[in-house]
């Protein structure tokens, strides 16, 4: 008889764990969401590059009431003059609009920097990922899987 593996680890496929966190960085290189989950606590997460105001009014609907926050790498937020030792989670200013945040990630300085935090443990990945916004759904608020 032949030994068959269960589809969540096989030969053929990989492992499940390692086929879906590399199929969600093709989606995010992709500049499409990608829902990234860590234990308890889930962020939808959408690519800065490629943002315009169309995409981003449609990341708002879709996140919803959660105000979606920019997550910036460690080493952009120390360059943004913040104390960072960890990526970080920055309010967007009333009104942003696409422009705003792509400054907020693109310009060597920023003078207007909003108050920061320490981004979710679930987007915590490694620095050669670009900077992202996220809605975060692990503290109180959710956001609507894509249907």
């Amino acid at each position: 008889m032949t030994e068959v593996r269960t589809v969540s680890n096989t030969a053929l496929f990989g492992n499940r764990r390692h086929t879906n966190v590399s199929r969600g960085l093709g989606e995010f290189h992709a500049r499409r969401p990608v829902l990234i989950t860590a234990r308890e606590e889930a962020t939808l997460a959408l690519p800065v590059e490629g943002l315009d105001r169309l995409r981003l009014a449609e990341f708002k609907a879709l996140c919803g009431p959660v105000e979606p926050k920019l997550i910036i790498t460690e080493r952009r937020a120390l360059a943004l003059g913040l104390d960072a030792s960890t990526p970080m989670a920055l309010p967007l200013p009333a009104g942003a609009d696409a422009n705003t945040i792509l400054a907020l990630v693109t310009a060597a300085t920023n003078d207007r920097t909003p108050a920061a935090g320490p981004a979710s443990p679930a987007v915590h990945l490694p620095d050669s990922l670009p900077d992202r916004r996220q809605a975060d759904g692990g503290h109180g608020g959710r956001c609507r899987s894509p249907s």
